[in-house]
């Protein structure tokens, strides 16, 4: 947001808080802290699209995948054949890295999902993992490695090595 956006979404900011009636609620006797509280929840959702790149709808994951209905699709995210997001709406959403320039999920898939079953973390910690540089993989990103080719393992294997750190 370039600075002279500022006064626009401050007044708007303001606006949909007295149209809420929140402007008394507890919790708004540091307007400092309530405006950084707020900044925070407004950004977050950008952030981690930037840093998970585009979502899938099931919708679009079923036509992708070729399948008959929205079920298979989750049933495949329940098998840990794909990493689903549960969003804010409810609904999955599938990052669009874990699938191949063809439309198919990486064939190491399963095997990385499988690797972070039992760390007890949750599937942004997963798909941030994805996109984060690895230093088994020499400082790039697990995506970065199966777009590539030929380093599945090698990926498992950093899976399997982070799950672990992460379960401790």
């Amino acid at each position: 947001m370039s600075v002279d956006a500022l006064p626009r979404a401050t007044r708007a900011f303001r606006e949909t808080l007295a149209r809420l009636e929140i402007d008394r609620a507890p919790g708004l006797e540091d307007p400092a802290a309530f405006g950084r509280r707020a900044a925070i929840l407004a950004a977050a959702d950008v952030l981690w699209r930037r840093q998970l790149g585009r979502l899938l709808s099931s919708e679009e994951v079923r036509q992708l995948l070729g399948v008959g209905t929205r079920q298979a699709v989750s049933d495949f995210a329940r098998r840990r054949r794909l990493l689903a997001i549960r969003g804010a709406d409810g609904h999955l959403h599938f990052p669009a890295f874990q699938f191949t320039a063809a439309g198919r999920p990486f064939e190491a898939l399963e095997a990385i999902l499988s690797a972070f079953a039992g760390a007890g973390v949750d599937e942004l910690t997963i798909a941030s993992w994805f996109t984060s540089p690895q230093d088994l993989l020499g400082g790039r990103t697990p995506v970065d490695r199966l777009q590539a080719g030929g380093a599945e393992a090698l990926v498992i294997e950093a899976a399997r090595r982070t799950a672990s750190e992460l379960a401790h």
